[in-house]
């Protein structure tokens, strides 16, 4: 009666153990209850061999305890040894891609330029647990492989608030590439190898791209420190932070825009643009120029209005008024922007934007809207009755949807047939100033169309790869040889072979 309480006790501590042990690598740590099995599994297992140590002990002593010993030892270096194998196979893995496509191989433009790296590049990949892009996560690894100046790191969003407060993440699936010589940022909002290579080449040009801010009438200033609420210094971190090279300018006191600017910005003036101004402009715009405005309401300047008009951009002396804004806790004179037009500047852009005091246009010819607002909203012409804290609807006042953003395209003739000058046009200027900038999807949205005018938009173009299912067609034969050969020969081998040496052993 004693052994078999004492079996039972051996028996019932092993499995106790097995479980907490088992429960501990689930979980990821041990808690309370695998804590308690843990403890009386071993005082159960442990009160049995106290009990039995003469006898372990003697077993111990003898032959056969020696050749098992020697078996443990003998078997402990065969998995070091096979361990070090694959930490050598590991640490020099080579990649083969069988598929006929190579739609697991990176393109050679990528490898080219990852083999060209000669600066240390970070990769940080910010996702989610509950959605984690692992076709975007591969590509990044394969491109560590190539060169290993390029780092790349997978980042929680959720456990690392302070690495995404570090680069202004505000939402997952969004991978960061950072140059560390000279600290510039690259976001990837498009999580494909096209994106990622593009964002490298852009981040490891060494030239920065010029952008000059119009100056002298009334534009806010990007020297401005960060608690001028109206100022545009932050977003002038934003340009330099991607690798662009802010300056402002006096127009007027110039023949011509700067022979290096790769885009003018027109950022919120307060008085109009004198004539020769906007001669320079067109001439400008005619030799392949880019030009951003940012033409806020409550503000009449006929000469930037008639140029905007001639390239099909008029705009309307309104401002937004959006119910939706106010139902949100916002204020009525901030439309939330999410309806978004099919363009360059907003592809793959899903984010709501927040336009205060914002004007509208209408489009002719080739210009093509980007974002409008929702029906929801108006375009309110009484502006005296705004100033006094009125707004209501009424057949003066022009109805949802509206156009809020727009872009148009000119050739050098100043026809819109051919794409070479530019023109985006936002009616809101307050949007990208200190105060407004970093709200929901501002900033990017900034970003993306000062990107568009510098022409950074395609670098490369690399064709995604087909992944179209490949069936593996077999004969019967071969069928049943697949299910014979692993399921039965393989195994049968295994214990022929044993019970060979066993019966050998027990001969001897």
């Amino acid at each position: 009666m004693k052994t078999i309480i004492e079996r039972v006790l051996l028996i019932a501590g092993l499995v106790l153990i097995i479980l907490a042990g088992l429960s501990g690598a689930f979980i990821g740590r041990f808690n309370t209850a695998a804590l308690i099995a843990l403890g009386l599994g071993f005082v159960c297992a442990g009160y049995v061999l106290f009990v039995k140590r003469k006898i372990i002990i003697a077993v111990l002593s003898g032959k056969n305890a020696r050749q098992g010993f020697n078996s443990v030892v003998y078997s402990l270096l065969a998995v070091g040894a096979a361990v070090l194998v694959m930490a050598v196979a590991s640490s020099n893995a080579k990649q083969f891609d069988l598929t006929k496509s190579q739609k697991y191989s990176l393109s050679d433009q990528t490898q080219k330029a990852l083999k060209g790296l000669k600066k240390d590049v970070d990769a940080y990949y910010f996702y989610s647990v509950t959605a984690k892009n692992m076709d975007a996560e591969d590509t990044l690894k394969s491109y560590e492989k190539i060169n290993s100046r390029f780092r790349y790191n997978p980042v929680d969003a959720d456990k690392n608030p302070a690495m995404a407060k570090k680069f202004n993440v505000d939402r997952y699936g969004l991978v960061i590439l950072n140059r560390k010589d000279t600290n510039t940022t690259e976001n990837v909002y498009e999580l494909t190898e096209e994106g990622f290579t593009n964002a490298l080449l852009r981040l490891l040009r060494e030239n920065k791209k010029k952008v000059y801010f119009t100056s002298g009438h009334g534009e806010p200033s990007i020297d401005s420190p960060a608690n001028d609420k109206s100022g545009y210094g932050s977003a002038k971190a934003a340009l330099a932070s991607q690798n662009y090279e802010p300056h402002q300018i006096e127009l007027f006191t110039m023949a011509q825009v700067p022979a290096d600017a790769d885009a003018v910005i027109i950022a919120g003036p307060k008085t109009d643009f004198f004539p020769r101004e906007i001669e320079v402009l067109k001439k400008f715009i005619s030799n392949k120029g880019r030009v951003f405005v940012l033409y806020p309401p409550m503000v009449r300047a006929p000469n930037l209005e008639a140029m905007l008009a001639s390239y099909g951009i008029k705009p309307h002396n309104d401002i937004v008024v959006d119910k939706i804004s106010k139902m949100l806790g916002g204020d009525f004179l901030m439309p939330v922007i999410s309806s978004y037009e099919s363009h360059e500047i907003t592809k793959g852009f899903t984010v709501a934007t927040f336009l205060p005091m914002c004007r509208t246009f209408e489009l002719t010819g080739a210009a093509a809207s980007l974002a409008n607002t929702n029906p929801g909203s108006w375009g309110e012409t009484d502006l005296e009755g705004i100033k006094e804290g009125r707004a209501t609807q009424d057949s003066k006042d022009i109805p949802a949807p509206l156009v809020v953003s727009a872009a148009v395209e000119i050739d050098s003739e100043g026809n819109t047939q051919g794409a070479k000058g530019a023109l985006v046009v936002m009616g809101s200027s307050e949007f990208a100033n200190n105060t407004f900038i970093a709200s929901s999807g501002n900033r990017d949205l900034f970003l993306n169309a000062v990107s568009f005018l510098a022409m950074d938009k395609e670098m490369i173009s690399i064709r995604p790869k087909s992944r179209n299912f490949e069936p593996l067609f077999i004969s019967k034969i071969q069928g049943i040889m697949l299910y014979v050969v692993p399921i039965i020969l393989i195994p049968l081998a295994v214990i022929s072979a044993g019970i060979y040496v066993f019966i050998r052993r027990k001969k001897k």
